[in-house]
């Protein structure tokens, strides 16, 4: 190959780009160079960046996306003597290299094949000339993938090392057989040029392996010949057989002495005795080997094998080649003399009690441990005839092993009671097992545990299960409730299913929910499940009325708390002694008075009774906290959906004088400023979104670090006037408080620096107790007028009850939040990341409520039958 072929590599070729300028030192731009290659642009700027980098070429930033670059003049003497040096280099080294017996691959960082030699073109039946300056992937991908077996895993493993050329590579392949192509194995050996004009390119190099292969399935094949031949004879020998080498390796093991040494022959063959068994070097056994083989006689020997834990007998044959071992088990009579002295020294340490019969039934030994329970020895169980002096717990015990032992049965165990010598009664387990001893007799022991603590655990844990089973049943009950509440249409029907649920549970007795008045301290039962008129039967007066803090029934607290209470003994409760005779009547062993809220607001209260003792203990308490938030949100929603669906309305106006006077701030009497929606979040806080004049936005964004519960205040659509805001706080705002009461706001804006409010209710929600609601956020609220007003748009609200019905909680939310914050806006003036942050979830997590939302709202939009005409 001549010289100029191995500099033609793209780099070299780029910078003589620059040798052709009509003046020395002449600027090129990306573009220049680009088309002297006659390539891309993209291609060009990165083989000019790589030549910067290596100080070949200058550059310099030209303009706000422009670039140029020169090239510093160069001693033309000191150059071609360089040149010539690296010609002469070269050409030698690929001299050698196509002569070696060796395929050999070399590319460029770019993975170009830059030289290949005549072995590669014999190998894979390609031309080298026409393979020079190729991509490599492609020419493996157009050519050489077709040459050999198993391209796709011969293709991997090759492109691994392009996409990444930091380690070596080796692996073998076969290349089959083609026009002016033999069939051959070969060996891949590959790793990255670290120096030179090609750095971070990769060579590889192919090995022909044909022959080795040829020769290992040969040999493979004849050594498998002889070792089936060899395993037929040794399988009829009736002893263990294995094979040292004269190192005293492991040549051969049949199956006996796999199963003897407890391993497989693979897996020792070729290792050495004292490999395998490191204590083999110091045994009787492997002396005899050393023996047998220094004096080529054989040798007889008897030891214990302590790796195997087992008695031997051997035989040891030597030949030129190394040693045949013979070996039985001999261990039958040591093992029992080893097992009745293990039984002997665990007898008298064991933490058991222990005790020794005859075939005949007579006690002859016990250990200590038996003495410590039974507070007898030996000698005191045994009367002048050597029999049994007992005629109750040990003579009992062995009469029931005799019985099933008859029926085949070697261990049995039996449990039983026992006095010790203290009159204590306790729990014992036998269990006895026959064997024989070293003379041969047949004998039984018998292990005796006292397991009076265990039997106390055991009943402990059914006990335990008897909970579980209960909690299991209340947190059925709750999935029950959470699941029917869904579809009721009325308050009526929500509370019925929530009794009949608990009513039917095989957990508890009865339910009921009952309507609170807090300032007459009364109960008033709306729904009663499996008992009737218990509620009236409550007297919740005087001291322990709902108002008082001193209260002592579980009704009283749980109003005034908040917080489910429970009685698990009214029999021992002294609290509950008022309402005791309840108990007989009802035949109730347990209650728990649940109070049914839903952001800040208390519906009602649920009774739940149970005829098991400490029914309503700390889990099945925390079981049923999620009961009361769960009835209370279907509740106000359906007052939600009532107050919607009604053809009528009171229509409240409330005005609130200089609502931040407190904090030291008043509005602009001149400004807007408008609450158009409030978006409740899954964590307690709430979004509310709105319009203000930029003065009046001034004035509430320094309000942000003065009033405790708001948290932030953002700015969209600045451009415009009035500009559009989101509003993040803490707690409950007004709008949601009268949303929880079964109203909604109708409007709610600032006038002369008042904040005025109008509010829709159904016509059995209670005034004043929307105004107290009002009172604790804005002191000097006034009620300015009330009136009956009709709906004036069923269309609009029977859009707003859909909408309701169609989108889960969630849905809604994000929809809510997306449009007021401005995200359907066109330019956005809040991004899909923005919304989600303001919800606190991730911004798929928003994006996929979103796009679940948009299906079932254009679904209705879109059906046969569409909402202006349902």
């Amino acid at each position: 190959m001549a010289p100029e072929d191995v500099q033609s590599d793209p780099l070299s070729e780029t910078l003589a780009v620059f040798d052709r300028a009509e003046r020395a030192r002449e600027p090129l731009t990306t573009s220049e160079v680009s088309e002297s290659l006659s390539c891309t642009r993209r291609t060009a700027y990165d083989r000019l960046t790589r030549l910067a980098d290596r100080g070949v070429v200058e550059t310099k930033k030209v303009g706000a996306r422009g670039r140029i670059w020169w090239r510093e003049p160069q001693s033309s003497e000191t150059g071609a003597e360089a040149q010539s040096a690296v010609v002469e280099h070269d050409s030698l080294l690929l001299d050698v290299l196509d002569e070696a017996d060796v395929g050999v691959f070399v590319l460029n960082d770019e993975f170009e094949v830059v030289w290949v030699n005549d072995d590669i073109e014999r190998y894979f039946g390609l031309d080298r000339t026409a393979v020079v300056g190729r991509d490599k992937r492609r020419l493996l991908d157009e050519e050489i993938l077709d040459t050999v077996a198993n391209p796709g895993e011969f293709a991997e493993t090759v492109r691994s090392t392009y996409d990444d050329n930091t380690y070596a590579e080796e692996f073998e392949c076969r290349v089959t057989a083609g026009e002016h192509r033999p069939e051959r194995w070969l060996e891949h050996r590959s790793r990255p040029i670290e120096s030179g004009r090609f750095a971070g390119g990769r060579v590889e190099l192919y090995y022909d392996v044909t022959e080795s292969k040829r020769l290992f399935r040969r040999l493979s094949r004849s050594h498998a010949a002889l070792e089936r031949e060899l395993d037929d004879v040794f399988e009829r020998i009736d002893d263990a057989v294995f094979a040292l080498d004269d190192d005293h390796r492991f040549t051969y093991l049949n199956r006996r002495a796999e199963r003897l040494f407890d391993c497989d022959a693979s897996d020792v063959v070729g290792r050495s005795v004292t490999d395998v068994f490191a204590a083999a070097d110091d045994s009787t056994g492997y002396d005899a080997i050393r023996r047998a083989s220094e004096t080529q006689s054989s040798v007889t020997y008897e030891e214990y094998f302590e790796p195997l834990d087992v008695w031997l007998e051997g035989r040891v044959y030597p030949s030129e080649t190394g040693v045949s071992v013979y070996v039985r088990n001999a261990d039958e009579r040591k093992q029992r003399e080893r097992e009745q002295k293990r039984y002997e020294t665990i007898f008298e340490t064991i933490d058991d009690a222990v005790c020794v019969f005859d075939e005949d039934g007579r006690l002859v030994a016990t250990n200590s441990a038996f003495e410590t329970l039974t507070g007898h020895s030996a000698g005191d169980f045994l009367d002048e005839t050597g029999r049994l002096a007992t005629d109750d717990t040990l003579e009992g015990v062995i009469e029931r092993y005799r019985e099933r032992s008859r029926g085949g049965e070697d261990t049995v165990s039996v449990e039983t009671e026992a006095t010790t010598d203290g009159g204590e009664r306790v729990v014992i387990e036998s269990r006895i097992t026959r064997y024989r001893s070293a003379e041969g007799s047949l004998r039984w022991i018998a292990v005796v545990r006292d397991v009076t603590e265990r039997k106390e655990q055991l009943r402990r844990h059914e006990r335990q299960q008897e909970r579980l089973t209960a909690l299991n049943a209340v947190n059925a009950v709750v999935r029950e409730i959470s699941d029917a509440i869904i579809s009721r249409p009325t308050r009526e029907e929500i509370e019925r299913e929530v009794c009949t649920a608990f009513a039917e549970s095989e957990s508890y007795r009865f339910a009921w929910i009952a309507g609170v008045d807090p300032r007459r301290g009364e109960l008033t039962a709306r729904v009663e499940v499996g008992v009737e008129g218990y509620v009236d039967e409550i007297d919740l007066s005087d001291a322990r009325s709902l108002n008082t803090l001193e209260e002592s029934g579980p009704a009283s607290r749980a109003v005034r708390t908040g917080e489910i209470q429970a009685v698990n003994d009214p029999f021992s409760d002294e609290d509950f002694e008022p309402w005791r005779h309840l108990a007989r009547k009802y035949d109730y062993q347990s209650v728990a008075a649940v109070p049914i809220e839903y952001e800040g607001t208390t519906y009602g209260l649920l009774g739940v009774y149970a005829d098991r003792e400490n029914a309503f203990e700390e889990e099945e308490q925390r079981a049923l906290e999620p009961v009361g938030e769960i009835v209370g949100h279907a509740i106000a929603a359906n007052e939600r959906k009532q107050a919607l669906m009604g053809d009528e309305a009171v229509e409240v106006e409330f005005r609130v004088p200089n609502p931040f006077g407190e904090y030291g701030a008043t509005l602009p009497s001149d400004g807007t400023f408008r609450i158009e929606r409030t978006v409740p979040l899954e964590d307690g806080t709430y979004l509310e979104y709105g319009v203000a004049s930029a003065h009046v936005l001034d004035v509430l964004e320094s309000l942000v670090d003065v009033i405790p519960h708001w948290r932030s205040l953002a700015r969209f659509d600045c451009d415009s006037s009035p500009a559009r805001f989101e509003l993040y706080l803490s707690e409950q705002p007004v709008q949601s408080a009268i949303a929880s009461l079964g109203g909604y706001v109708e409007s709610a804006a600032m006038a002369d620096g008042d904040f005025e409010l109008t509010v829709h209710l159904s016509v059995s929600t209670d005034i004043r107790s929307v105004t107290d609601r009002l009172r604790e956020t804005y002191p000097n609220v006034e009620l300015v007028a009330r009136r009956l007003v009709s709906v004036e748009d069923p269309f609009r609200e029977r859009l707003q009850r859909q909408f309701s019905e169609i989108l889960t909680e969630r849905q809604r939310t994000a929809v809510e939040t997306a449009y007021y914050s401005g995200f359907f806006e066109w330019p956005r003036e809040s991004t899909g990341e923005d919304v989600a942050e303001s919800l606190g979830v991730s911004a798929p997590t928003f994006h996929q409520h979103l796009r679940r939302a948009e299906k079932e709202l254009f679904g209705q939009v879109l059906a046969e039958q569409p909402v202006t005409d349902q």
